[in-house]
């Protein structure tokens, strides 16, 4: 079927959801994605990209992430990954933890953008967009920026007071700009390279990962 916004829905993910889910992401989490498409170069073509977990998916319940489907089927098309933040005290140094170079080097990368970024105030909810992904047939379509606005009227519906998104990709920035978010911090990562904490660099136009936040 030829993609068409018309062909396809969009309703709040459960946790029966899942394992298709899963599947989903395992396919088409890391296309065209800057981090594993520059590693996998940086491996000579031969680098595993990463895998995805079935954790993962663990928070799947509380009920905040959209997936699109097409009715005739019920196949997946798209799916944004939201979560409620939650206070945390974890200063895990990545450097000495027991990970692969490149994973090391990712979530350095976005533990320091992450650290950027202001929470909201104590007792105010904030969400956070993990992720969003989407059928290679779609991904160019307006698909993205419905799952975005569906989840800013569910983060307004339920007193949240922020979104945040951590993006990598010059296309998630722009997306994420394009829904009234405001970029609060941006790193290159070019200077990560610079400095040694990143060894690899991804292909243009991704030059940037920022952090992004809607006030609501």
């Amino acid at each position: 079927m030829e993609p068409n916004l018309n062909n396809c829905y969009l309703r709040i993910a459960t946790k029966d959801d899942k394992e298709l889910l899963i599947q989903f992401l395992k396919k088409y989490y890391f296309f065209e994605n800057p981090f594993s498409e520059a590693l996998v170069c940086l491996g000579g073509g031969l680098a595993d990209k990463p895998n995805v977990s079935d954790s993962f998916m663990d928070n799947i319940d509380e009920e905040l992430s959209i997936i699109a489907l097409i009715p005739e089927n019920n196949s997946i098309v798209g799916f944004i990954h939201n979560v409620e933040v939650k206070p945390s005290t974890d200063t895990t140094d990545y450097s000495k933890d027991n990970l692969s170079t490149d994973k090391k080097q990712l979530l350095d990368l976005i533990r320091h953008v992450e650290t950027q970024v202001d929470f909201v105030e104590k007792g105010d909810r904030e969400m956070e967009v993990v992720s969003i992904t989407m059928h290679p047939n779609w991904t160019y379509k307006e698909l993205g920026k419905l799952l975005l606005e569906k989840t800013i009227n569910i983060a307004k519906e339920k007193n949240f007071k922020q979104i945040r998104a951590i993006c990598t990709s010059a296309y998630s920035s722009e997306l994420f700009s394009g829904c009234e978010f405001q970029c609060v911090y941006s790193v290159k990562y070019e200077d990560f390279k610079k400095v040694g904490r990143i060894n690899f660099l991804p292909d243009l136009p991704h030059t940037h990962t920022k952090g992004m936040i809607l006030k609501l």
